[in-house]
């Protein structure tokens, strides 16, 4: 019986092998999964088992090797192609803010990079500070924000181009046990805000 439920994402026999001379490394084998519209799903294992390799693969930060990655039903096989990368937004293990761009500029970035730009933005970028509380520090720099600060904007910046999907790889992980379990309870609140899908990725 044909499985019809609807899959915010879906993986076929995902695989992914790094080449290095002669040597072959296999990050991640035959990878099937399926997680459902408006859920949230962990995916867990031990350090080394590919789970960051399989979320930057689906976020299409890298192509599999081979397999087929589905999004919203739409089958891809050789990767996420840039102009559908719109859909997908991705929280990194760290911040990655850029040290020289303020935080309203950290912002703007994702959406200069996909031009998706408009003249809406600057209230975008407000009102996704505000769902953190970091409005007024829009004009920061980031070395002027604690850790669990610059984790939160990561966090919206991951939002700011309203992605159908969002993928998070161990995003509290070098935080405190206080400001983790903080920002986890933010996080829900955001995701029951936005209603987005999300795969996340812990220890």
């Amino acid at each position: 019986m044909k499985d019809r439920t609807e899959h915010a994402v879906q993986t076929l026999s995902l695989t992914k092998t790094f080449i290095k001379g002669k040597t072959k490394n296999c990050a991640v084998k035959d990878v099937n999964l399926k997680v459902e519209k408006g859920t949230i799903a962990s995916i867990l294992g031990p350090t080394g088992c590919g789970k960051s390799v399989l979320l930057k693969i689906i976020g299409g930060i890298i192509p599999p090797t081979s397999g087929e990655i589905h999004l919203n039903g739409v089958p891809y096989k050789d990767g996420i192609p840039k102009e559908e990368l719109h859909r997908v937004g991705f929280v990194f293990q760290k911040d990655n803010l850029l040290a020289w761009r303020t935080v309203e500029k950290n912002l703007l970035l994702p959406l200069e990079i996909m031009k998706l730009k408009s003249e809406d933005m600057n209230e975008r970028v407000l009102q996704m500070l505000d769902l953190v509380g970091l409005r007024e520090y829009n004009k920061a720099l980031p070395h002027e924000l604690s850790g669990g600060m610059k984790q939160r904007v990561a966090l919206v910046r991951a939002l700011m181009h309203n992605p159908d999907i969002v993928l998070m790889d161990q995003p509290f992980g070098a935080l405190d046990e206080i400001t983790r379990r903080m920002l986890t309870y933010e996080f829900i609140n955001i995701w029951k805000k936005n209603t987005k899908d999300v795969s996340y990725c812990d220890k």
